[in-house]
């Protein structure tokens, strides 16, 4: 894996969020949130980013209550994913 760690934050989200992530290598850095039905529902693209520590805010207030999963690519390669609950 390309990433040395990730953080989206908080979770249990009420309205706003953060992603953060480390790189081990630069490249082009996006996020992903999909509903449970597979819906991409919020994606977010970075830009190439350099190696190094980065931190950007999401806004999670137009979501409905819920799970939804997070993906976090690297050049389209995901490098972290997991599960975000929407209050």
């Amino acid at each position: 894996m390309s990433q040395i760690f990730f953080r989206v934050w908080p979770n249990p989200l009420a309205n706003n969020g953060y992603v953060g992530v480390t790189l081990k290598r630069a490249g082009n850095l996006k996020f992903e949130l999909v509903d449970i039905a597979g819906r991409t529902v919020l994606s977010i693209d970075q830009g190439v980013k350099t190696a190094g520590e980065f931190a950007f805010p999401f806004s999670g207030e137009s979501l409905f209550s819920g799970t939804y999963l997070f993906k976090i690519f690297l050049d389209n390669e995901v490098i972290g994913s997991g599960k975000l609950i929407k209050q």
